[in-house]
């Protein structure tokens, strides 16, 4: 916790942690649905003995899901000696955020089109992120 409080970057990826790489999964098209959901759900209990965890909107399709999931192996992260911390894909920014038409903030956004960015002031408690 040290290290990310003076900016520095983790040393390795969750991969190397926990032993598996992004290719030993296979894409998605190969998968039928339920084998997703089942991958899904064992890799969800994989990253809690980890300490680990990702944020993903609850609407996600299971193809994005598993896909996300398995590129979590190479994000690079360390692990928590106490507590929990969770993988954040939401940048906050929903016209370049990964989640794309999922993203929790894309609302947000789309209502601030309409509106001058420059001129309009907003409180803490406002912002969705």
């Amino acid at each position: 916790m040290d290290r990310w409080l003076e900016g520095e970057e983790p040393s390795h990826t969750f991969g190397y942690y926990c032993g598996l790489e992004a290719v030993n999964f296979p894409p998605p098209e190969q998968l039928a649905l339920d084998e997703m959901e089942m991958v899904c759900e064992a890799f969800h209990k994989m990253m809690i003995t980890w300490k680990l965890g990702i944020k993903l909107p609850g609407n996600l399709p299971v193809t994005l899901v598993y896909q996300m999931m398995v590129d979590s192996l190479k994000s690079k992260t360390d692990i928590p000696n106490n507590g929990f911390m969770d993988f954040d894909l939401c940048s906050g920014y929903a016209p370049d955020c990964v989640l794309k038409e999922y993203c929790s903030c894309l609302e947000f956004w789309d209502n601030l089109e309409d509106e001058d960015m420059e001129t309009t002031n907003f409180s803490d408690d406002e912002l969705p992120f």
